[in-house]
């Protein structure tokens, strides 16, 4: 597959790393704020395939997804894009970084979880994920 467009708006940029505590606070701010367990999120960052975090001018982290799983079956979970930072791609890019991330991995596998009212829902599907339920799941081989 070709690689998808994954560049940011301007004055965003890609984490090079991600804390337990940065994590939480962005599900805070978003309405996820339930697990508050920072060795739990430390666990998450470190045993994930890929943590994708993106940061505004400021450093704060402002959007983050994970690739969980392993070299033949990844789930695409835990995508947060703070709400303040909604509707100017960041969540488009942060997908297609996973995305091309495991197309690289030649992972051929990727699954994850919508709500109905999730925005990129219709581009998920443009990028070959089918529906089940409120399960997407995308095969290449």
């Amino acid at each position: 597959m070709p690689d998808l467009p994954d560049r940011l708006p301007e004055d965003y940029t890609y984490a090079s790393a991600l804390t337990a505590e940065e994590v939480i606070d962005l599900r805070s701010k978003s309405g996820w704020g339930t697990e508050k367990n920072t060795e739990l999120w430390q666990r998450v960052i470190n045993d994930s395939i890929a943590a994708i975090g993106v940061r505004d001018d400021t450093s704060e982290l402002v959007g983050v997804g994970f690739l969980a799983g392993n070299p033949r079956h990844v789930v695409l979970c835990d995508f947060i894009v703070n709400p303040d930072h909604r509707g100017i791609g960041l969540g488009r890019a942060i997908l297609n970084k996973r995305v091309n991330l495991a197309d690289q991995l030649e992972i051929p596998y990727l699954y994850t979880n919508l709500a109905p009212t999730n925005r990129l829902q219709t581009y998920y599907e443009e990028l070959g994920f089918v529906a089940t339920g409120h399960a997407y799941i995308r095969a290449t081989r």
